[in-house]
């Protein structure tokens, strides 16, 4: 990964402030819960042999979502993020359905979220896998210190879906399917507004609702399950 945070100014959000500061007032009319901070996008992201590389800049949330409600218009930028993989005993994968309070709601995919700022690592350089773990664990309670990387020939990848990357990484969980759907509900118990509504487990493709996974999400699970 080869992804170097850069000062710059985002064509869309300079081009259509009014459009946006409107669509953001109605967003957060349906949903108070939502919050304008910042994230990081990608401008034409490279695959290079094993090496994804690109300069990103720093974006409002108000902006990122007028831009992704609006089908993604400006093309030459991309959301690129990192996924956490839940992996079971029996290769099965644990997805989350994303709560009806946040942006997402309602929709399928891996503990994932926005790169950040704080995602910075030496040198400008962004560390996707770090905001993956902190994703995994904010969503689900589940500590990577109690997996190990997937088995080998399932090293990291990534899925694509339009103006979304998803880098990936596999966390193989010496557990059974039912016993990580236990421990993450148990956590969500504990919080007073989870992200998620609740877990998927995906045992074949058959399983996979592909109304409500994202697409991103379903080219991933077709790697690892298909």
């Amino acid at each position: 990964m080869e992804l170097t945070l850069v000062e710059g100014v985002w064509p869309f959000a300079e081009e259509n402030p009014g459009r946006i500061a409107s669509h953001w007032a109605l967003a957060i009319k349906n949903n108070p819960a939502l919050w304008n901070g910042k994230l990081l996008l990608a401008e034409r992201p490279e695959l290079s042999g094993n090496c994804l590389r690109a300069n990103s800049i720093e974006v409002s949330y108000s902006s990122y979502l007028a831009w992704r409600d609006w089908g993604y218009p400006e093309k030459s930028f991309f959301s690129v993020f990192g996924s956490a993989i839940i992996r079971s005993r029996e290769g099965y994968l644990v997805f989350g359905e994303m709560g009806m309070h946040t942006a997402g709601a309602g929709l399928i995919y891996p503990p994932a979220g926005s790169l950040e700022r704080s995602d910075l690592g030496e040198g400008g350089r962004i560390d996707v896998f770090s905001s993956a773990v902190r994703e995994l664990a904010e969503e689900t309670g589940l500590v990577v210190d109690n997996a190990g990387q997937a088995n080998p020939g399932i090293g990291d990848f990534v899925s694509r879906a339009g103006q979304l990357i998803s880098v990936n990484r596999v966390f193989q969980f010496d557990q059974s399917a039912a016993s990580l759907v236990k421990d993450i509900e148990e956590f969500m118990a504990t919080q007073e507004r989870p992200e998620l509504a609740g877990l998927v487990v995906l045992k074949t493709m058959a399983d996979i609702d592909k109304n409500k996974t994202e697409p991103y999400a379903i080219g991933i699970a077709k790697h690892l399950l298909g």
